[in-house]
């Protein structure tokens, strides 16, 4: 790659050098968007905003490779998007797998909300009368319209993962076209697995493709017996995450609580503590975020899983293959991506990766 460029504004930005490849550069966004996001920087909504939008613009460029040619060629007004820049919330979307896992667990309302929770976060606070009763109906109502958002979200997953299976159940299931089903969901799986913790996304579908499978074959013999261990194991499974998951919500919620009270005290604590301590915040948040995640991904495939599994309009028979089809896919999904345990500290660690100086 030709290390010159005629702006390095966009590579100071996202604190790259003009030779960073995209690894790196995709690993500096993940972690400055999470330390530079408007609701880390309440004191100043606008200003925190602007950086906010301007490194979601240097990496809209740098990660796209004809725009970084163009940019480094001829500056940032060489290197526009045809469809202008995107907003930088929608960037942070792609958090945990982006557009690429959005056939298998739709749009992730975690994050939805919590860009939504943001962008409100940051705009002028408007009084209004009867606030408790109005924002009680409004979440009464809210409550109601994700219902129906997530009944639609799990009735076009399903749709989805039928189209999935039948390439191998609509077929004779010879050998050979077994083998073709697996050796394609395996291609798709390696493409899943270089997104934004594809590996992380692919292990937490895999595996529950695999236990509502198992759960589902298990119950069709031995009087269902098997099935109802399979069965009580995954709700114990289920009660494990639940618990981490609060755990982690906990977890920040005091070290939020402890710093804000360490600032409000007027604590002697030197520049480098201060940030030292902002940065593990910001990596339990990250933690918290991505055990909600999980939650959500894995609360989704179980539902998506069990309503093609258990559909009574569909002859037994289906329902078997259909049954094998989605366990071959989570042994795909899983060979492609192995569960690494991650440290306790893993997400700090990340934050706390220097990018390398700038050339």
């Amino acid at each position: 790659m030709d290390n010159k460029t005629v702006d390095k504004e966009y590579y100071e930005i996202l604190k790259v050098p003009v030779d960073a490849d995209f690894d790196t550069i995709k690993k500096s966004y993940r972690r400055l968007a999470i330390r530079l996001h408007p609701d880390k920087n309440p004191d100043n909504p606008e200003e925190a905003r602007e950086n906010f939008q301007r490194l979601g613009e240097a990496y809209q460029v740098l990660s796209d490779p004809q725009l970084r040619k163009q940019y480094d060629l001829y500056g940032k007004e060489g290197a526009v998007p045809e469809a202008g820049f995107a907003d930088a919330f929608e960037f942070f979307r792609q958090l945990f797998g982006g557009e690429s896992f959005k056939d298998y667990i739709g749009e992730l309302n975690l994050l939805k909300e919590l860009c939504k929770s943001m962008e409100e976060s940051s705009s002028e606070y408007k009084a209004i009368e009867d606030v408790d009763e109005s924002k009680k109906k409004l979440q009464e109502e809210e409550s109601r319209q994700q219902e129906l958002l997530l009944q639609e979200r799990i009735d076009n997953l399903c749709h989805n993962l039928v189209d999935k299976l039948s390439i191998w159940t609509e077929t004779d299931m010879s050998e050979s076209v077994t083998n073709a089903f697996r050796e394609k969901m395996r291609l798709e799986a390696e493409i899943l697995k270089e997104e934004s913790f594809g590996e992380e996304l692919l292990n937490a579908i895999g595996s529950t493709y695999l236990q509502r499978a198992r759960i589902f074959l298990e119950s069709q013999s031995f009087f269902g017996i098997k099935g109802l261990w399979s069965s009580l194991r995954a709700k114990g499974s289920l009660l494990k995450d639940t618990w981490s998951t609060v755990v982690s919500a906990v977890e920040v919620q005091t070290k939020a609580e402890a710093l804000a009270k360490a600032e409000e005290e007027g604590s002697n604590w030197t520049k480098e503590k201060r940030e030292e301590a902002a940065r593990e915040l910001t990596g339990k948040v990250l933690s918290a975020t991505w055990k909600g995640t999980r939650f959500e991904v894995q609360n989704v495939i179980r539902n998506v899983s069990d309503k093609i599994l258990f559909d009574k309009n569909i002859p037994q028979e289906k329902l078997v293959q259909r049954a094998h089809a989605l366990s071959m896919v989570g042994e795909v999904f899983l060979s492609v991506a192995p569960k690494r345990e991650r440290a306790d500290n893993y997400f700090e660690e990340l934050l706390n990766q220097q990018a390398p100086s700038h050339e």
